[in-house]
């Protein structure tokens, strides 16, 4: 059995997002703009981006795609945040090897702003985010 760790202080995600700034998916104004009802990841959480790139759609959705059939669901938050989905919390070790690979497979010279704009192309995002503040979990 896998262990879940629970209200974990640093979690990462690696997504898709059409926005030229990542970073939008996790603010409160895109949450009260598509009228998303979780917390937004920035109110409770420090975003720090890891890597991103401009890659073909069908790439960008295969990789996500894989990503959470290969990469079960190993967190558990007591609070509902938006996007949560595809966070998973990964040693810093893991993290770097993951962040290794995503700049193999894509990398910056032929995946970088240059597609930013371009038709068929998305933004692939890894994120690393961290508790700002710890937050009681008993009721």
């Amino acid at each position: 059995m896998a262990i879940i760790y629970k209200d974990p202080e640093i979690i990462y995600k690696l997504g898709v997002t059409h926005h030229k700034d990542a970073s939008k998916r996790f603010k409160k104004e895109t949450a009260e703009k598509y009228g998303f009802k979780n917390i937004p990841l920035e109110e409770h959480y420090w975003e720090h981006p890891v890597l991103s790139r401009w890659v073909p759609i069908m790439k960008a959705l295969r990789l996500e795609i894989s990503f959470r059939k290969e990469i079960p669901k190993n967190i558990w938050t007591t609070k509902k945040y938006n996007g949560i989905t595809e966070c998973r919390y990964f040693t810093r070790q893991e993290a770097d090897a993951l962040a290794d690979n995503l700049r193999k497979q894509f990398p910056l010279d032929k995946y970088g702003g240059q597609n930013e704009g371009k038709p068929g192309y998305t933004k692939v995002y890894f994120y690393k985010f961290e508790k700002k503040v710890k937050y009681d979990t008993e009721d």
